[in-house]
């Protein structure tokens, strides 16, 4: 996850507005279990890494769509044989929502505040400008 984190920050910085390193926190959502992907973004928004925004932003945006809630209403529905393309759409209506949502009141006007109005614990995500990208990506899952 720390590969695939590295790999896709500067994108998922320039379309969802979140720091990189929530999309380790999106993918958990969206492999695991939705209240996985909750409870990681609570913890590291009580520790300083997101603010209230970026955590309700990431709470409500990427925490929907596990695969596992999926398979089980695939199969409630009775479309299991119909998975991959059900959770496809699923995943690309997932990603415009997560990109049109947060810029819509109530989560645009959600205050980037800290929890409990400490100071940022801002991560340092800058990359080694004279490596690619994928060498970055390697370096950081050492």
């Amino acid at each position: 996850m720390e590969f695939v984190g590295t790999f896709l920050q500067k994108p998922f910085q320039k379309v969802f507005r979140l720091p990189g390193r929530s999309i380790i926190d999106a993918l958990a959502s969206w492999m695991g279990a939705g209240t996985v992907g909750v409870l990681i973004t609570s913890q590291q928004y009580e520790r300083g890494f997101y603010n209230q925004r970026e955590a309700a932003v990431i709470a409500t945006n990427f925490s929907i769509v596990s695969i596992a809630f999926c398979l089980i209403i695939a199969k409630f529905v009775n479309i299991e044989h119909l998975f991959v393309p059900y959770y496809l759409s699923v995943c690309v209506a997932g990603i415009i929502a997560a990109i049109v949502v947060p810029r819509l009141p109530p989560l645009s006007r959600t205050p980037q505040i800290y929890h409990n109005n400490t100071a940022p614990n801002i991560v340092n995500e800058e990359i080694d400008q004279g490596q690619s990208m994928a060498k970055n990506s390697v370096n950081s899952s050492n």
